[in-house]
């Protein structure tokens, strides 16, 4: 017998079981490839632990759970992204799926266990974020600030948008929708501590809820193939990807989207959710690499699922980097002082350079890499592509850091600064139009007012012919400048 024939007789085949494509799985050929990374795995987490704990010591509190947190998320991307895509999988079929859906399921088995993780994190409210501090005085600020402009302009609360002073000095009022008193209302209940905590068992409940079903109907499935639980897998995967997209846009804001309570993006829970898919098929490139020699997946891991996974890797690359940049695009277009100092924050004190290898690793180098059918093809160069993605993938996080900078302190509410970051990054949109039809726009909204009616003196008959001629003559000089 051929090592061909003998390898495919060990992993078994892909059969048919009343229509559903199964793979009988002899798990007893991963435990020896198991038990080697065992040891160096545990060493490595043990490891961290002991760094956790001298994170204490060093740091202190408040940038241990900051730390904490940032490195959780990352591992809860894995978990929740490779339960999401094994839903995916339900839906869409695809031989791919045959290789990656053990290790997404296994991986989405870790839940539990990330559930327990967060108990910390339920302790560090008012820690970590800075309306839940109670020597912040968030709220009470926000409603003393909305009293004052109420006493200026009427019992209504409304503000009229006016440009800030350039003189960055002297206190501006915040943002017309900081200080409505619909908006307070509702953002004090909102972040609230307890409210918080609630949402948050909200969110694991339905996360380990879906967790537990397609794990237990999968295992009932390996028992006796049923065509029945294959359906039933489809129809609940299609509102569990759709609850999985709630929560986690729900997740992502209450978690690190409110460490700058007033900065907000309807896309933010888009980018971790991209994220997610990124890492798990980077981490099922990486799994597959190391277990393709052993039974079965040395007979079904092969160069056409590699291709199939680099092909995603690129899919979701492209996507996140699409979103990332629109949301710069349109926060950069609409210059409004609620929006800009996100990113002129990011683009200081030395997180610039963390922006440009963002840029550098978290999209052109896998996006390279990815690029070619060879490349995707060989499982080095593939897994080499992922490890980038896995670790940039971070970049939801790693664009909150700036607001916990150690060496800055705890950052307490200062209008003067959101008015100036909103005239900085005004200028950086300046210094890139035309000078002379800048001139001409701020000559014009410099001119006097129309004088009164009566105070006009008496019509030219020749001034439209004249005045026309001036026009064109002015038109074709700026066609000429533009052609220049």
């Amino acid at each position: 017998m051929s090592a061909a024939a003998h390898s495919h007789e060990n992993a078994g085949d892909l059969s048919h079981h009343g229509g559903i494509p199964t793979v009988d799985v002899d798990a007893r050929g991963f435990e020896p490839e198991i038990e080697r990374l065992r040891q160096p795995a545990l060493i490595a987490a043990g490891a961290g632990w002991l760094l956790l704990l001298v994170g204490i010591l060093v740091s202190g509190w408040k940038q241990w759970f900051n730390s904490y947190l940032y490195g959780y998320l990352f591992w809860l991307g894995l978990t929740l992204g490779s339960m999401a895509l094994v839903m995916i999988q339900h839906l869409s079929g695809g031989q791919w799926g045959l290789v990656t859906r053990r290790i997404g399921e296994a991986a989405s088995r870790q839940l539990p266990l990330m559930a327990i993780l967060f108990i910390p994190l339920l302790f560090s409210v008012n820690t970590v974020y800075v309306w839940a501090d109670p020597s912040q005085h968030y709220h009470e600020k926000r409603f003393a600030e909305a009293e004052k402009i109420a006493r200026e302009n009427g019992s209504s609360g409304e503000v009229k948008e006016e440009k800030p002073s350039t003189d960055l000095t002297q206190k501006q009022i915040l943002p017309r929708s900081q200080v409505h008193p619909n908006s307070l209302t509702f953002k004090t209940a909102w972040l609230n501590p307890t409210n918080w905590r609630l949402r948050t068992g909200i969110y694991f409940c339905v996360w380990l809820l879906l967790c537990w079903i397609l794990n237990s109907w999968s295992a009932r499935q390996d028992v006796a193939p049923d065509a029945l639980l294959t359906r039933r897998m489809s129809l609940i995967s299609g509102p569990g990807l759709c609850l999985y997209v709630l929560t986690m846009t729900g997740a992502a804001i209450d978690w690190v989207g409110t460490m700058d309570p007033d900065w907000y993006s309807t896309m933010y829970g888009v980018l971790f959710i991209i994220g997610h898919a990124v890492t798990a098929f980077s981490f099922f490139a990486i799994i597959l690499h190391l277990l393709k020699n052993t039974t079965p997946l040395n007979a079904l891991a092969n160069r056409e699922r590699f291709h199939d996974i680099g092909n995603f890797m690129l899919a979701f690359i492209m996507f996140l980097t699409y979103v990332n940049f629109s949301q710069f695009l349109i926060i950069w277009s609409g210059n409004i002082s609620d929006e800009t100092p996100y990113y002129v924050y990011r683009s200081q004190h030395g997180w610039r350079y963390i922006g440009i290898s963002l840029a550098l690793f978290h999209f052109l180098v896998p996006f390279l890499l990815l690029l070619w059918r060879r490349t995707k093809e060989l499982e080095l160069p593939l897994e080499a592509g992922g490890v980038g993605p896995v670790h940039a993938v971070r970049g939801p996080e790693v664009h909150h850091r700036p607001e916990h900078d150690p060496a800055a302190g705890p950052r307490e509410y200062q209008p003067r600064q959101r008015a100036g970051v909103q005239h900085e990054l005004a200028g950086y949109r300046r210094a890139v139009r035309d000078r002379r039809i800048v001139g001409a726009v701020v000559r014009l909204e410099h001119q006097a007012p129309p004088a009164p009616a009566e105070e006009r003196p008496e019509a030219d008959p020749g001034a439209g012919k004249r005045g026309a001629r001036a026009l064109n003559g002015a038109a074709s000089k700026c066609l000429k400048t533009l052609r220049v």
